[in-house]
């Protein structure tokens, strides 16, 4: 179940990547078509998160709630440090790559997490594989 679930938000996520860019480019002001690059990180991002919190679950189910704030904590910091080090020179836009990084490392966190701790986690290699 959770293997068609994935499967069809990572659908869902290339479609929207592939098609969100140019209807906002149709619909929207010239003004903002320089954010439009944008778009795709955050949906990805969005993806990311997805993929974070089926992991994270395991690791609330079993009580250990602990754990997902200590994860979410470290993330935070290293995103704030991102934005800190880079906002100023490279613009608004790397905030949107900060923020995918620091979901990145919060998945891969949790699922760590998860998969050596909960029997009942599937790992992302046997989600992919079968």
């Amino acid at each position: 179940k959770m293997r068609k679930y994935v499967g069809l938000m990572l659908i869902i996520t290339v479609i929207l990547m592939l098609v969100v860019s140019p209807i906002m480019r149709l619909i929207t002001n010239p003004l903002y078509h320089e954010a439009i690059t944008i778009i795709p990180i955050v949906i990805f991002s969005g993806f990311i998160i997805l993929l974070n919190n089926l992991y994270a679950n395991y690791t609330f189910y079993e009580g250990r709630t602990y754990i997902i704030s200590i994860n979410t904590f470290i993330v935070t910091i290293v995103n704030i440090a991102l934005n800190y080090c880079t906002l100023e020179k490279y613009g608004y836009q790397i905030a949107a790559w900060t923020t995918l990084i620091s979901y990145l490392l919060l998945f891969i966190l949790n699922y760590t997490y998860a998969v050596k701790k909960e029997e009942k986690a599937i790992s992302l290699w046997n989600l992919i594989k079968k």
